[in-house]
């Protein structure tokens, strides 16, 4: 449910001087809140009356938020915008043995949000703040009899002395939590720049009520971010050199040509249109790029150079990727691509170019030929496939390494008859026909028979950490993938991609936006901030059915972490995960 990216550009630090929230969140009351008198009395964590409601709604200002943020929390208005939560409150909530009352400040707890209040179960969110530098905001978990369950610290901000931080979030599903934290720390400074050492950390935890979170997957991000000291505002390339300024302004036009693009990239040269795409402006990019190459895009990088795909036109798109030092100076430049492709008589060829999460570079062209006569017509069932590739990756010194040209042929027929029963691979909760997260892979391979497996990454399907993704053929068809949970064979994703699968509800890891609305009248589409891709999310289910697209998206997300409406009705699903 409710996910990357990583647009380090976006992040803005937001201080004592941030406007009001935006939040558009059912807000409790706008309000001015004052609180009532407090008679003062010695209090111990087991002073709470008997009779006493335990949660009046009216205390917070917003309910039952999807997601957590505290960027534009103002400190100098949070008395005005939150009720403080008096000695008594910190003692009902916090349930705190250990702690000294005497030691514990009213106006650092503020009431914050509340997500449910049932007789058998009740969530609230508060503030906890430090003067001196940060502000955390704990989700608490109470259970029926009022005691606490679990405190977990779902997003926070701050900062001191050069360094501050922002960590926000939301759930993607009932039992899993997705929370970005970013770390900002001022390296060097002029009377025009800040530059600064940004780690951006993306964390998957294991949500359970009565328990802290669990971490499932863990990414960080290094990177260095130019802040101009009049505007506040992150310039629009990280890592600039200050060192140079005019030539940086220069570079610096030329790569506000390039929109930032993000892991992992798949380029499919025959196939995409790129209908938007541009050509390089020869003015501004004769010193860079002489050749008259179309825009794609900026990526990340793994150390202190700056990394651009540009895109050049012939029978199919061949796209280049070129490296620079920080102050324009080319490093590398390769052609990720083999060339040569197209479609004619008795032949196909698909163009394919892929960049990972871990800078791994492949390009290949898959070709298929046919058996056919002098006129050109089919003779036979018998099609001869071809792979021409080449792999390598994009070192922290900004050199492309990619190898030779290999190949890869066989002969197959064009049309076989299947052993596999697809009747008995039902798309259910928490499993795919019989297998069952929770399995072992051993386990759930004897289910398996008749499928051939292969072994991939699990970043070919937005997971990292360094997970296998063990994947099931029928002949050549990938029919699904299983995720083991990191560094054990206990299956904890199932990856279906066949369109032959079907889920309880009719729909298929090919069904279209269309499809997926009619089933689900009002849902909506979530931008995953790790890779750009898109997910819609059936909560009952866990089942999230995801899109790889790139120009033509589902929905719009003008804001981040925010769900978009459906748009584009016509795209159709990549797979679905069952998690």
């Amino acid at each position: 449910m409710n996910k990357l990216i990583i647009l380090l550009s976006a992040l803005l630090f937001v201080g004592c001087k941030k406007n009001q929230s935006n939040n558009t969140d059912t807000k409790i009351t706008d309000e001015v809140i004052t609180t009532s008198e407090v008679t003062e009395m010695p209090l111990t964590p087991d002073v709470i009356e008997e009779n006493e409601i335990f949660i009046d709604s009216t205390n917070f200002k917003y309910a039952k938020l999807d997601s957590f943020d505290l960027r534009e929390f103002d400190w100098g208005e949070r008395d005005r915008k939150f009720k403080f939560l008096t000695k008594n409150d910190f003692v009902k909530y916090f349930q705190d043995t250990e702690l000294e009352l005497d030691y514990v400040y009213e106006q650092n707890y503020h009431f914050f949000s509340l997500q449910k209040n049932e007789e058998a179960e009740k969530i609230i969110t508060l503030i906890e703040e430090n003067e001196t530098c940060c502000a955390e905001l704990h989700l608490m978990v109470y259970d029926k009899n009022n005691k606490l369950l679990s405190n977990n610290v779902v997003a926070g901000t701050g900062g001191d002395g050069g360094w501050y931080y922002d960590s926000y979030g939301y759930f993607a599903n009932d039992s899993t939590y997705i929370k970005t934290k970013v770390d900002k720390e001022m390296i060097f400074e002029n009377d025009n720049d800040s530059k600064h050492d940004v780690d951006s950390t993306y964390t998957e935890y294991k949500f359970i009520k009565n328990s802290t979170f669990k971490i499932l997957t863990e990414r960080t991000y290094k990177s260095t971010e130019i802040i101009n000291s009049y505007t506040d505002t992150i310039l629009p390339v990280a890592k600039m050199n200050l060192l140079y300024p005019e030539k940086n302004k220069e570079f610096q036009n030329f790569l506000n040509q390039f929109p930032k693009v993000y892991f992992p990239i798949k380029i499919k040269g025959c196939d995409n249109d790129f209908p938007n795409i541009k050509l390089l402006d020869k003015e501004i990019s004769s010193d860079y790029e002489i050749n008259p190459y179309y825009i794609y895009g900026q990526i990340p990088t793994n150390g202190d150079y700056i990394a651009i795909i540009t895109i050049g036109a012939a029978d199919c798109y061949l796209p280049v990727l070129t490296t620079y030092k920080l102050n324009g100076e080319r490093i590398d430049q390769k052609t990720i691509a083999i060339g040569g492709c197209g479609s004619g008589p008795c032949f196909d060829c698909d163009e394919l170019m892929t960049i990972d999460v871990n800078y791994n570079l492949y390009t290949a062209n898959n070709f298929k030929y046919y058996d056919c006569d002098e006129n050109y017509d089919e003779v036979s069932d018998k099609v001869t496939t071809e792979v021409i590739y080449r792999s390598g990756r994009l070192t922290e010194n900004g050199i492309i390494e990619l190898t030779e040209q290999l190949k890869k042929q066989n002969n197959r027929t064009n049309k076989f008859i299947s052993t596999v029963d697809y009747h008995k691979f039902k798309i259910q909760k928490g499993q795919l026909g019989e297998v069952k997260l929770g399995m072992t892979i051993s386990e759930a391979e004897k289910k398996l028979s008749g499928l051939r497996k292969e072994i991939g990454e699990a970043t070919n399907f937005g997971y990292g950490g360094g997970s296998p993704a063990y994947l099931y053929y029928d002949k050549e068809e990938l029919i699904l993938g299983l995720i083991p949970k990191l560094d054990t064979d206990i299956v904890f994703l199932i990856v279906a991609v066949s369109p032959k699968l079907n889920t309880t509800n009719g729909l298929t890891p090919a069904s279209t936006v269309e499809d997926i609305s009619n089933k689900y009248p009002r849902i909506k589409v979530n931008q995953n901030l790790m890779n750009s891709w898109e997910e819609i999310w059936d909560t009952n289910n866990n089942w999230e059915f995801v899109f790889m697209t790139e120009d033509k998206t589902v929905g719009e997300y003008p804001e981040l972490e925010l769900p978009s409406e459906l748009k584009n009705m016509d795209i159709k699903t990549d797979w679905i995960t069952i998690k």
